[in-house]
């Protein structure tokens, strides 16, 4: 089946795809991350809405199919804020639950949240704009972005029983709509069974009700779980699917906790499951302490899940006394119940390395866990009035570490420091046809949700939204990238609770641990005791203020959408009539510079646009072109914006003085935007510092989990895959490492290398090639992005200027040429820009360089010639 995902990918690779506009960007919270793959999934529309071949151009409608917290909201606000700029003015965004309807207004609309989505100031072609929720669209402001919030049943409800200010389907007729659906798979309720007569009460018929009473209205839909082995849904899909990023590559990218589960042994009586509970709130203690060791202020949050609100009321009783009358002997009861457990003998002995006995911890743990740190959400009511509680569980001023609950939290739940849940029932609903129960899919949702990874950093080298220690397994800090789900040990619920968290695509099953060694005889060499890895720093450039012209867009472009132009304050000031509604099928495109429309409109019409922003003063214009003697020239000359052209895109052939006084005020809007905006940039340092080589390079080797190693894919062993790439890399003395666990093109390159030791050996004295499981990272000069190539390479000279050279590899497969051009380009530049800082004993001279990319057949020939030129004597 050929996926629309799939088109547009094959357009990424051949350089087809479109850029997310800068204006987006900027529009969004700076706060926030803004990670590669939400680039992709923005690209990915805007590619597919701007391109009439790959849709019909009426009722566009597209699924995004992301993991859950890989911020699907984020995405939706830049969706927003492009399709404002497409003329976009109503937003009607609807899900399933009213929980989710509530965090997602604060998130859009409260700029006091720490999760608010937009810019404090949205400002689009120099203009600001409003977001502004309301419960209707017949009274919206048209220069606002209006959002109508909704359940899914209540907005089926309000348009199928009508009621006074509420919405109706005339409401989307007239003027065109984006309808958001979050959660969309619980749209689907007739497309599951084609054979199941349509009912026209359905939501699904509701909302295509909608989404087809005007052929400009746009269906975006979200969600984690698109059950596309549903050949109804599959076939529904097919052509919908424009962002495809599943949880499992989510996690493979490091943007998820790692999941463990802790099984216990403890009885099923109270006394057991409070024990269970003291695990948890021990080892969370524990999380919070490495924390704090590190210097982070992070509160680690604990769920205890029951079957009933019932339960759920009596565990929380039963918790709050337990915790009061905590003593040594409780204590002293867990240890020994979890002796043969060993996270937990880890835990203790931190405990006990810190001079905490288990008295201190039983006191400890009262003040840290007393009631007043605990919420609940089982009931509606209850859940409505804490939701923005539990929604800013991350913040500093929220002092909530327990949550008490049910079912309420299985979807549409943020909290990125959940680090345990604690399963409090022993039932299990057994699955049929070999699938699992309903409760336990719903605890696989919770854990899915759970294992949103808490962004921390030691330093700046660490990327802070992404897993840091997967190479590192030995690590103390390692737990605070975890999930933890307490739960007892019975096989078959743990068999059925994989099988759910594999469909979710956690799968922890056949994941293996892979422990790479570095060699004795590395460890004895010179260059391991004595040498070092010569990396840059990332550094932020001063703010700045554009004050070179050429860095303005030569051109400004202004669409009119329709016949139809609204007045506007500018040419009412001028005793202009509003121009009236008029049919026009034709477009067109018709320019003229800025000195053009100076000269036929008049300077003074022009003057009084530009009088309304403080850039255009004429001290500020000075400030920023010291040369600028008028602001007439800075309006007319072409060394300033005299030869800056504006587009007009309309559907008159001859606009009037109205259109052009429009296209005149965005043009200014525009200039004034890009000459105000200060800009910050990081870049890498041209200065490559020493640290020694054993200290990025460990002694004791790698240690680094690999799920479902299969092929010769990451995580195989390159001694023991196929004979196309295996190579014994333990019977050479050249590479660093026994094995090689790398992918299938750095295992090709390895076998490659190979070909070349013996020519390489009789110009070097040293030749070590050392595989870089995100050891050592270095920073583009361009724009400061991280990058960790897969292999240094160390030549020391026998006889020449230079008697070392440091060597960054990269292979890169066919698919991602395009892509991480950016990284060959930098790769490149380090040879002439690279500068090592030598001051120690020996003073030897270094080259710091980087060799094309090594890729197998596209980069053959530029490889050859790197290699060729190291074993020259030029």
């Amino acid at each position: 089946m050929n996926w629309l995902y799939q088109k547009l990918e094959t357009l990424r690779e051949i350089g087809a795809i479109k850029e997310v506009p800068q204006y987006v960007k900027d529009n969004l919270n700076p706060h926030f991350e803004h990670r590669p793959y939400q680039e992709d999934a923005l690209s990915n529309f805007i590619t597919y809405y701007e391109n009439p071949k790959l849709h019909t151009g009426k009722n566009i409608h597209t699924l995004f199919h992301m993991a859950t917290g890989s911020g699907k909201t984020y995405i939706m606000s830049g969706l927003i804020i492009y399709l404002y700029k497409q003329g976009y003015r109503n937003f009607l965004f609807f899900v399933n639950l009213s929980q989710i309807v509530k965090k997602t207004i604060d998130n859009f609309s409260n700029q006091q949240s720490s999760k608010y989505l937009f810019a404090p100031i949205i400002n689009i072609d120099g203009k600001n704009i409003k977001i502004r929720e309301v419960s209707n669209f017949q009274d919206c402001n048209p220069d606002d972005i209006n959002i109508l919030f909704s359940t899914t049943a209540g907005l089926h409800s309000d348009l199928t029983l009508i009621k006074e200010n509420k919405p109706s389907f005339e409401d989307f007729l007239q003027d065109k709509t984006v309808l958001i659906a979050d959660e969309a798979h619980h749209l689907n309720t007739n497309t599951k069974d084609k054979a199941e007569e349509e009912n026209e009460h359905h939501w699904e018929t509701t909302v295509n009700k909608i989404r087809e009473s005007n052929p400009e209205n746009i269906m975006l839909e979200f969600t984690a779980t698109c059950d596309v082995t549903n050949p109804s849904i599959a076939e529904k899909y097919q052509d919908k699917i424009v962002f495809d990023y599943g949880l499992a590559k989510f996690r493979e990218d490091k943007y998820s906790k790692d999941i463990f589960m802790l099984r216990s042994d403890f009885d099923q009586s109270d006394e057991g499951r409070l024990l269970r509970c003291l695990q948890a709130l021990v080892l969370s203690q524990y999380k919070l302490k490495l924390f704090l060791d590190n210097k982070l202020n992070v509160k680690p949050v604990i769920l205890f899940k029951s079957k009933t609100i019932k339960e759920s009321q009596k565990n929380k009783e039963l918790l709050i006394d337990y915790i009061k009358n905590l003593s040594e002997t409780t204590i002293r009861q867990l240890k020994e119940a979890s002796s043969n457990d060993e996270l937990l003998n880890q835990v203790f002995a931190y405990y006990n390395s810190k001079g905490i006995s288990d008295e201190m911890l039983a006191d400890e743990l009262k003040l840290a866990f007393s009631s007043d740190v605990f919420i609940d959400v089982n009931d509606d009511k209850e859940l409505e009035k804490n939701q923005i509680l539990v929604n800013s569980l991350e913040d500093e001023s929220n002092p909530y570490r327990v949550i008490f609950e049910v079912e309420k939290l299985d979807e549409g739940w943020d909290c990125l420091n959940l680090f345990d849940i604690v399963r409090l029932y022993e039932t299990r609903d057994a699955g049929k046809n070999s699938k699992p129960g309903k409760s336990t899919v719903r605890e696989a949702q919770l854990i899915g949700r759970g294992s949103r990874y808490f962004p921390f950093q030691l330093d700046e080298s660490q990327d802070k939204y992404k897993r840091k220690f997967d190479a590192d397994v030995t690590n103390p800090l390692r737990i605070c990238e975890q999930l933890h789900y307490h739960c007892q040990n019975n096989s078959k619920y743990i068999s059925e609770l994989r099988s759910a968290l594999r469909d979710q695509g956690i799968d922890d099953e056949n994941r293996v641990l892979r422990h790479n060694d570095i060699k004795e005889e590395f460890k004895k060499d010179d260059l391991y005791k004595n040498g070092f890895v010569f990396l840059n720093s990332q550094v932020g450039k001063q703010f700045s203020k554009i004050s070179d012209i050429s860095e303005l867009p030569s051109e400004i472009i202004v669409n009119f959408s329709s016949g139809r132009v609204g007045e506007t304050q500018l040419m009412v000031e001028h005793g202009i009539e509003t121009y009236e509604n008029q049919k026009v099928d034709k477009q067109y495109s018709i320019r003229k510079t800025l000195k053009q429309l100076v000269k036929e409109y008049g300077y003074n019409i022009v003057h009084s646009e530009i009088s309304r922003f403080q850039i255009f003063t004429f001290e500020s214009l000075k400030e920023l072109f010291p040369k600028l003697d008028s602001v007439k020239e800075f309006l007319t000359s072409d060394e300033y914006l005299g030869n800056i052209t504006v587009v007009l895109n309309g559907n008159k052939e001859v606009p009037d003085f109205f259109d052009w006084g429009k296209a005149i005020r965005n043009a200014i809007s525009k200039i004034s935007i890009e000459l105000s905006v200060e800009k910050q940039s990081c870049v890498g340092s041209s200065e490559f510092r020493p640290v020694p080589l054993s200290s990025v390079f460990k002694r004791e080797g790698t240690n680094r989990y690999y799920t479902n190693p299969k092929d010769d894919g990451e995580g195989v062993p390159q001694r023991s895959c196929s004979p196309a790439l295996q190579f014994d890399t333990d019977s050479v003395d050249w590479y660093v490492y026994k094995d090689n666990f790398g992918t299938t093109e750095e295992k090709k390159f390895v076998k490659y290398f190979a070909t070349w030791v013996t020519e390489l050996k009789q110009k070097y004295d040293v030749v070590k090639l050392i595989r870089n499981e995100c050891q050592a990272a270095i920073y583009s000069f361009n724009d400061g992005r991280k990058f960790e190539p897969d292999f240094l390479l160390y030549l020391k000279n026998k006889q020449g200027d230079y008697e070392y050279s440091q060597l960054f590899i990269e292979p890169k497969g066919h698919q991602l040429l395009l892509q991480d051009s950016w990284k060959e380009e930098f790769l490149l530049e380090l040879k002439n820009k690279a500068i090592p800082i030598v001051q120690y004993k020996n003073d030897s001279k270094y080259l710091i360089w980087g060799l094309h990319f090594y890729s197998s057949p596209d980069r053959d020939e530029d490889f050859k010639k790197d290699m060729e030129a190291l074993i020259s004597d030029d």
